[in-house]
């Protein structure tokens, strides 16, 4: 049923059905409360619907089109001393965030703050310090991860605790620390987990794909349970990216992948990154518990 028909239909007053069809980019969320209303008896026998109905047409937005521009918004980026989370950090310092390298060597971020992410008290103190001195952070990226190409055989149980401590426990406790400060202060967030693509078609090193995995699970989860609180959870799911640890991959899975990878090459960390900048900006604004592909073509 076309627009005309459907306010037809339902029979709206006319100063609604010329709001709607004069604003013709009106907002998804304006639609589902006319459906909500005109399904209620309250519609057909209180004369004051309308007036709530229009009350709420003219308090939801339409989505604007909107530069990438966040200036001096804060974002703290775990793994930001090289590969995606350098180039994650760079990229939203050039769109104007202010950014909080987290890692265990010094990064160019505006603030760098040298944390094992296996400690279990850094999240905490960690996010004390970034708002001592930057401020209040609104976007958390998980980037960093744990990786050695340990096939089963090869795992110990300190190999598999440090894996699931730096990739799954750390962006678990990162998250809740900055959701609970958003919901504390009803500002909203965002935070953008980087999985992998062996999150789903599993891995040579069990710990790490079953790590992966989780992070997926974890961005759903978030997404499911915080999103009316205005927080955004993502993820970003790369192939096989040039980075320092593309490099411990043993020769022939990596001759493997190159086989099967559709584009013919590995990706590169600056393309991981634009995807990781889309999700926090505000063109993405209605998108949450995804998971976007940046591999090439990989499955």
């Amino acid at each position: 049923m076309g627009r005309a028909g459907f306010l037809a239909h339902h029979q709206i007053h006319r100063d609604v059905a010329a709001l709607l069809i004069q604003d013709v980019e009106a907002s998804m969320v304006v639609w589902a409360e006319l459906a909500k209303y005109s399904r209620s008896s309250l519609w057909r026998v209180n004369p004051q619907a309308s007036q709530r109905f229009l009350s709420t047409i003219r308090l939801v937005p339409t989505l604007p089109v909107r530069s990438h521009d966040m200036t001096n918004q804060v974002a703290v980026v775990t793994g930001a001393a090289g590969g995606i989370g350098a180039a994650t950090a760079t990229l939203l310092r050039d769109r104007g965030w202010l950014v909080a390298g987290v890692d265990l060597t010094p990064s160019t971020a505006d603030s760098s703050h040298i944390v094992d992410l296996r400690e279990t008290h850094a999240p905490t103190r960690l996010f004390d310090d970034v708002e001592a001195r930057l401020g209040r952070p609104t976007a958390l990226v998980n980037a960093a991860g744990l990786y050695r190409a340990n096939g089963l055989l090869e795992t110990t149980s300190d190999y598999a605790s440090d894996v699931m401590a730096v990739n799954v426990t750390a962006p678990i406790l990162l998250s809740r620390d900055l959701i609970d400060r958003a919901v504390r202060a009803k500002s909203g967030a965002s935070i953008v987990n980087v999985t992998s693509v062996v999150g789903r078609i599993g891995s040579h090193d069990p710990a790490y794909g079953a790590s992966k995995g989780a992070l997926i699970s974890l961005t759903k989860g978030l997404a499911s349970s915080y999103g009316r609180s205005g927080v955004r959870v993502n993820a970003v799911a790369p192939g096989v990216i040039e980075t320092a640890m593309s490099r411990t991959i043993p020769a022939d899975r990596l001759g493997h992948y190159l086989d099967t990878i559709p584009e013919g090459r590995l990706g590169r960390a600056g393309e991981v990154a634009a995807a990781v900048g889309f999700l926090l900006s505000a063109e993405a604004s209605y998108i949450n518990g995804a998971v976007i592909d940046v591999n090439g073509g990989l499955a």
